[in-house]
């Protein structure tokens, strides 16, 4: 019982430094919405992305550093970016690919820096079409996006992107 006390007082103690970073030094304002407020990320902060002209909500995992931040896309921003590479109609924008990336629990502020400069160059390359051949990286996961049919596909994948239609 006296362990889970010290992780709780660990885990704890990390959010309150990560507040500290992000509402110093990156002017975050503490989310309040329970939309993006639950028991597996009871901690959010919104950030505004001066350079994008785009804010950004950064959800912390109740067992952060141990697990990567959540980062979604709110509206009305994210209606004037949907669809671009790496933002799913969740309005999670997909940071890091958890086969990859692994959290670092000796430097929590850099996950949270690197969080953010991340969802930067993501935004930016998918505002400015530059990212575009990155769908194919995630084909799989954007064609199961709220997809309830089945479909026959007569379409050759290839590298180059191309536009389709259906036919029902």
């Amino acid at each position: 019982m006296e362990d889970l006390r010290k992780l709780e007082e660990y885990y704890d103690g990390v959010l309150r430094l990560i507040t500290l970073h992000l509402i110093d030094l990156c002017g975050a304002i503490v989310e309040t919405d329970k939309k993006f407020i639950d028991s597996n990320y009871p901690k959010a902060f919104r950030i505004k992305l001066n350079d994008e002209n785009i804010e950004i909500i950064i959800a912390i995992p109740y067992n952060f550093p141990d697990a990567l931040p959540k980062v979604v896309i709110p509206d009305p921003y994210f209606s004037d970016l949907y669809p671009i590479p790496h933002l799913d109609a969740k309005q999670v924008l997909c940071i890091f690919d958890s086969n990859q990336a692994h959290p670092n629990a000796l430097d929590p502020i850099g996950v949270i820096k690197e969080t953010i400069q991340k969802a930067r160059q993501l935004i930016y390359a998918g505002k400015n079409k530059l990212n575009i051949s990155e769908y194919m990286d995630e084909f799989e996961s954007y064609w199961g996006q709220e997809s309830t049919n089945q479909y026959l596909s007569l379409i050759k994948l290839t590298d180059a992107p191309k536009i389709i239609e259906a036919i029902s």
